[in-house]
């Protein structure tokens, strides 16, 4: 896969028809029985995330493109794709752009970004052969779940551009584990 579609693994899992991930629970709510108590590691201060695996899944609202076909936009829209990635302690104030792009091995930096008091605003901005990827998103999140919506544009050669419209849910499953990004 090229670097070009690093930052769009949902809809390129989409379209290679795999399986939904399980949607994540909505910022600030926990599913549990009455009276069962929930585990869930606090963070060191409210505008951080708790260290650990996340899973991140994006559902692609829209796509459009010169090139983007009705049965590619048929294929993609609404399909939801996931992977596990490892948040490192030392990231739990502002993961690393690359988490948002689907591991540590692509060229993604913030160009500017905002997170406190439980909301998220940022523009990352990747380096893709050929071409350049970029993506505004805006929501909100807690210690261990974070929703956002986010626009991600790629352009590419030859006017090749797309541009995809994703809600992005993500939550933390628990430790590090030894294999990292991981797509689900």
């Amino acid at each position: 896969m090229t670097r070009a579609l690093a930052l769009l693994p949902f809809a390129i899992l989409a379209a290679c028809d795999q399986q939904p991930a399980t949607p994540a629970p909505k910022v600030g709510t926990v599913q549990t029985p009455v009276g069962v108590k929930v585990d869930r590691p606090a963070a060191t201060s409210q505008d951080q995330l708790t260290p650990g695996q996340w899973e991140l899944a994006g559902t692609t609202k829209s796509i459009t493109g010169r090139k983007i076909t009705a049965e590619m936009r048929t294929a993609m829209v609404g399909k939801t794709a996931a992977y596990d990635s490892c948040i490192p302690a030392d990231e739990a104030g502002l993961p690393d752009a690359n988490f948002f792009a689907g591991g540590s091995t692509n060229e993604c930096k913030y160009s500017d970004h905002d997170w406190k008091n439980g909301k998220l605003s940022a523009t990352i901005a990747c380096n893709a052969t050929p071409g350049a990827i970029t993506m505004t998103m805006n929501g909100t999140y807690d210690a261990t779940t974070m929703v956002a919506d986010a626009t991600m544009i790629t352009r590419g050669a030859e006017g090749a551009d797309v541009t995809q419209n994703v809600v992005l849910r993500a939550r933390r499953l628990g430790e590090c584990r030894a294999s990292q990004n991981t797509p689900r």
